[in-house]
């Protein structure tokens, strides 16, 4: 039959960003040039539309490659994300085990579980499933719940029915090998320290500013020595034992410590400088030990 005794094909437009929304829109195709500039107005994109894909990251150069009822991704010229790839059997997408990037400090198992049929959209429940206070961003798969390594997830290739997800926010995955399990505890209650603490530790005051000029200036930029294993510390707000919350961090750089330490305690300016918890300040990161506790001050 002659190109206009053939039925034209409607298709199913998707963003480029694997997220399911409730009625995406349908289009009858007449030629991609005006398939693309439809798309534009229905998805109600910033730029232009220019690329076709099928959600398995094919792309189409030819109305002859449409099917009717196909659901297609449309970009704006970025190429095909890995967030939008289906899983290959809609029928059978696997069901996975969240839990929040806490290294392990609270529940022990699963908050609760999805069916991955794009990662974008996994992405989507983990926040409203793991009740996270921000958009999920990074997926880890860990092998138990106890794991203290993981691998990041980039394709939907490497999910596997019922594996463990560990989903953050856009931070670095932490270690959930039990070292963190004494966070939530008061910090007179540290049975697994070698040195007893008392009950409430009192803020640092800073050194008069006479006798800083006395003082030696940590070196921020001396890294840990390469071959020898790295210790993790615990660091707490320099807010005299009110708060029992700390963050666990392997040991790099004083400069590191510091960084970590003021976005993960949330602190309204930077950290400057690292005290024990009897008040010494830290002047070298060879003088730390493993488990040890630290106040970070502004």
């Amino acid at each position: 039959p002659s190109a206009a005794g053939c039925k034209r094909p409607r298709v199913v437009l998707h963003h480029n960003d694997g997220l399911l929304r409730e009625n995406p829109p349908t289009l009858l195709v007449y030629t991609l040039h005006t398939l693309l500039e439809e798309a534009t107005e229905l998805l109600n994109l910033g730029q232009a539309a220019r690329r076709i894909f099928t959600v398995h990251g094919e792309e189409i150069h030819s109305v002859h490659e449409l099917q009717d009822n196909q659901e297609l991704v449309i970009s704006t010229a970025a190429p095909f994300s890995n967030l939008s790839r289906r899983w290959w059997n809609c029928e059978q997408c696997p069901r996975v085990w969240l839990f929040p990037n806490d290294g392990g400090t609270g529940p022990c198992h699963p908050m609760g579980s999805v069916q991955v049929w794009t990662l974008g959209a996994m992405l989507q429940a983990a926040k409203a499933v793991l009740h996270l206070p921000k958009r999920a961003r990074r997926v880890f798969l860990i092998k138990s719940t106890n794991a203290a390594e993981a691998i990041e997830v980039k394709q939907i290739t490497q999910i596997k029915p019922e594996c463990k997800l560990v989903i953050s926010t856009g931070q670095a995955f932490i270690p959930r090998d039990g070292l963190a399990q004494t966070i939530a505890l008061p910090r007179d209650n540290k049975l697994t320290l070698s040195y007893s603490l008392s009950a409430k530790v009192p803020a640092v005051e800073p050194p008069h500013p006479r006798a800083r000029a006395k003082t030696t200036v940590p070196d921020t930029t001396r890294r840990w020595p390469a071959g020898v294993t790295r210790p993790r510390v615990l660091i707490y707000r320099n807010d005299a034992g009110k708060a029992t919350r700390c963050v666990t961090c392997l040991v790099h750089t004083y400069r590191t410590l510091l960084e970590f330490a003021t976005v993960e305690l949330s602190l309204p300016r930077a950290a400057c400088k690292l005290f024990l918890m009897d008040g010494q300040e830290v002047k070298s990161i060879h003088a730390l030990r493993n488990h040890q506790e630290l106040v970070a001050s502004m």
